[in-house]
């Protein structure tokens, strides 16, 4: 998780000190973040859902509960992770895939070796 997030966008997660966030800290920091990604890789179809864990581990207060944070944001993770393998297979010409990450329509383009 926040391996990932720090390696993939140069940002780490964890604070100074570890204290719980408040909701408007929390906001605050996920739009931060989010503006980051979007310059990052604008065409990251797969980046909401990166957004979105990061959002997770900050309400789970991810620096102070990690094993619970984890475990409550793993969706996120294991989501993007196949959003990203969607999104190679798509740019390699291997499958389609519609819309910005959930939607998905698998058509597979004949083999012509």
């Amino acid at each position: 998780g926040r391996g990932r997030l720090r390696s993939t966008y140069g940002i780490g997660l964890v604070p100074s000190e570890a204290e719980p966030r408040t909701s408007s800290e929390i906001r605050e920091a996920t739009a931060d973040y989010a503006k980051r990604v979007h310059q990052s890789d604008p065409d990251d179809a797969c980046k909401y859902l990166a957004i979105e864990e990061y959002r997770c581990l900050l309400t789970a207060q991810a620096e102070i509960e990690t094993e619970e944070a984890a475990t409550k944001c793993f969706k996120w993770n294991d989501e993007w992770r196949r959003c990203q393998w969607d999104q190679y297979k798509f740019n390699e010409g291997l499958t389609y895939i519609e819309g910005p990450q959930i939607r998905k329509a698998y058509r597979f383009a004949p083999n012509y070796k």
